[in-house]
């Protein structure tokens, strides 16, 4: 093969991939799969702490609390959302939101894998948010055990 075969197979492999990886017009917008499912609606339980600040654009997939039990001393309140905004965005988001509605951050962890907090505040023994990427959207599982 020629020199210039060589250089022309080169270039067009690397035009290849410069098109197929470079974020300018040829890139898709995110589109999370199931946007055009119809979901059952979901409440937020009356357990759940109105104080605890939840991010504009939120779509609430679970939810659920209950009164103490043998197994738990402490009633609770557990909610599942997706945001529009990718983990590390809801990750800042509660770091700045959470101890301006009066919560205190005990511990966080921020990783490629595991990212959370773990707070307190008046009225509870503590919460635990749980936050990742899912399909392009923020996810977080937040779980709140209250004080009796």
């Amino acid at each position: 093969m020629k020199k210039s075969n060589h250089r022309i197979t080169f270039l067009t492999t690397l035009s290849s991939f410069l098109i197929s990886t470079c974020p300018l017009a040829w890139a898709e917008d995110c589109v999370p799969e199931g946007t055009n499912e119809e979901r059952p609606p979901v409440a937020i339980p009356d357990l759940f702490p109105a104080t605890i600040p939840l991010p504009e654009g939120y779509t609430l997939i679970s939810a659920t609390g209950g009164p103490a039990d043998e197994y738990n001393p402490y009633p609770f309140a557990m909610l599942e959302f997706l945001a529009p905004i990718g983990k590390e965005a809801l990750f800042s988001y509660y770091e700045q939101a959470l101890p301006a509605a009066g919560y205190r951050i005990v511990m966080w962890e921020k990783d490629d894998g595991a990212t959370g907090f773990r707070v307190r505040g008046d009225g509870i023994d503590q919460a635990s948010f749980a936050i990742s990427d899912y399909d392009c959207q923020g996810y977080a599982n937040i779980s709140v055990s209250l004080l009796p």
